[in-house]
This record gives C-alpha cells, sequence and structure tokens, in this order.
C-alpha cells in the first residue's frame, strides 16, 4: 500500500513499489533500480523510507511512490530520444531516472546507426532540471555527478540542471514530450510538445 513501500536498500524499495503494483512497468522499475535513492536523500540510513525528506531550504524529495506515480503517468512519454523538463527538480533523482528512460550515450547512438542507417538525425534525449533557488541547484548538481553515466550525458549537455524560474515552463530547449512541474500543493504532470498549449493534457495529484 501506498506509504507503506520501505525497503532496506535501493533493490528492496523498487520490489516492494512493485509488489504494491504502483510500479506496473518494468521499464520504470529498471530506471529506478538503476538510480540509488541513497545518493539523493539526505539521510543514507532513511534513503528507502517511504515518506518525502527535507533536502534544505524549504524543498523535499518526494517520497518514493510519488516518484513511481510521476514515472506511470508519464510512461508513454518517456521513450529513449524523448525531450523532458523537470520544473523544481530539487535533489536532481527525478531527473536522474527520467535520463535513464529517455537519454541514449554516444555508444548507443552509434550501435544503433549501425544496425539502422536510415534513423537520421534521430535525438539523443534531452533531460532539463530547472530550479530557482541556487543552493538547490548545486545539490542537485552534485548528487547527479555521484553516476558516471550522469557525469557523461552532462558533459554532452543531454542532462542539464539550470538556474532559473521554470513557473511557466522553461523554452530555451523547447519542445517538450514530457514536462514535470512542481508548484505548491501539486505536483503538475503534462505530455505537451509546446509550453502549456491550450490543448495540453494535465494530471494534478495532492502532495
Amino acid at each position: 500500500m501506498t506509504w507503506a513501500c520501505h525497503g532496506s536498500n535501493n533493490a528492496h524499495m523498487v520490489r516492494r513499489l512493485q509488489e504494491e503494483s504502483i510500479i506496473r512497468d518494468e521499464r520504470l522499475a529498471d530506471a529506478m533500480l538503476a538510480v540509488d535513492r541513497a545518493d539523493y536523500a539526505p539521510d543514507i540510513q532513511d534513503a528507502y523510507f517511504d515518506s518525502p525528506q527535507l533536502i534544505g531550504w524549504g524543498a523535499t524529495i518526494s517520497a518514493p511512490h510519488m516518484h513511481a506515480h510521476v514515472l506511470g503517468m508519464l510512461a508513454q512519454q518517456l521513450q529513449p530520444g524523448s525531450r523532458v523538463l523537470d520544473v523544481g527538480c530539487g535533489s536532481g533523482y527525478l531527473a536522474a531516472v527520467f535520463a535513464q528512460l529517455v537519454c541514449r550515450t554516444s555508444e548507443e547512438q552509434q550501435s544503433e546507426e549501425q544496425q539502422c542507417s536510415a534513423e537520421n538525425g534521430a535525438s539523443a534525449g534531452e533531460v532539463t532540471g530547472v530550479e530557482h533557488i541556487p543552493e538547490l541547484v548545486e545539490l542537485g548538481t552534485a548528487n547527479l555527478q555521484k553516476s558516471s553515466l550522469m557525469q557523461q550525458l552532462m558533459r554532452t549537455g543531454q542532462l542539464q540542471v539550470l538556474q532559473a524560474d521554470g513557473h511557466w515552463g522553461h523554452t530555451a530547449r523547447a519542445p517538450y514530450d514530457a514536462i514535470h512541474h512542481i508548484i505548491p500543493l501539486y505536483i503538475l504532470t503534462c505530455s505537451v510538445r509546446e509550453h502549456f498549449d491550450s490543448g495540453v493534457e494535465v494530471l494534478r495529484q495532492s502532495v
């Protein structure tokens, strides 16, 4: 059940989310398994506890079941090569999971080109994290750099954490296939090709 998906380690936490049918897609489970929540949580002893945790400056890292719900809502848009905007990226955890799902490394791109030469101009996938608090930009960046894969994606520009007011999005790297926007009292999750188009599908969930 929700709020009871605690684990003794990252794999156990993900398994509990699957047992409670919060994660139903193996691809999403694999992405969460690849990103150790302990690298993003403030207290390693409570890293796998199914509750939000304060990370400073009035922000939190959301509970694992909340992250899993967001991933489930955006699953169809989170495909290899997709472009994702994460507004209010905080600890960087969800940006890392997004990157696992959508970003292709240069080695993967070269392999695909060899197998299918007709796939010209295919996107390598991009994740843009936006945060308006400078200290959280530094925190999220430092957390992401604990992973060699995230370091590589940041070097290529496929993964960025930027200081900006993303309340109305971030047009510099638009259009996006998916937008995750943290706002007070709500998580607003959108699948869009343009910023907040009048026809956008919006899913809201109380935090």
